[in-house]
């Protein structure tokens, strides 16, 4: 669960790049 909260774009389209960098859903 929380792999999906932290990176919310890949549960929805995983071949589509992230919206924001991971960093910042590091932190």
């Amino acid at each position: 669960m929380i792999y999906e909260l932290q990176c919310p774009w890949k549960s929805l389209e995983p071949r589509k790049p992230p919206l924001r960098p991971i960093e910042d859903f590091e932190e």
